[in-house]
């Protein structure tokens, strides 16, 4: 479920979403940045690296995946239980 979608349901703010989320829940931005269509190789190892820790963190727990919030294409929240 997207931040956007959240707050819709809840008829709030995305920005009233996202400050709950951050303060209240201490949700925690893992990666908020652009990527370029041309990525470095130390970038693309980077991605690989990351993926393949989401991979085993999934394996490990399959509840994992419901920890996870996507905002859009640049978000990816982590809820710490």
């Amino acid at each position: 479920m997207t931040i956007e979608m959240i707050a819709e349901s809840l008829n709030m703010s995305v920005g009233s979403v996202f400050t709950i989320m951050k303060e209240d829940l201490k949700k925690k931005k893992l990666c908020v940045r652009f990527v370029p269509h041309t990525l470095t190789t130390e970038q693309k190892e980077h991605r690989i690296a990351s993926s393949e820790d989401l991979i085993t963190a999934a394996d490990e727990d399959p509840n994992f995946l419901k920890t996870i919030v996507t905002g859009d294409e640049s978000w990816c929240l982590e809820y710490d239980q």
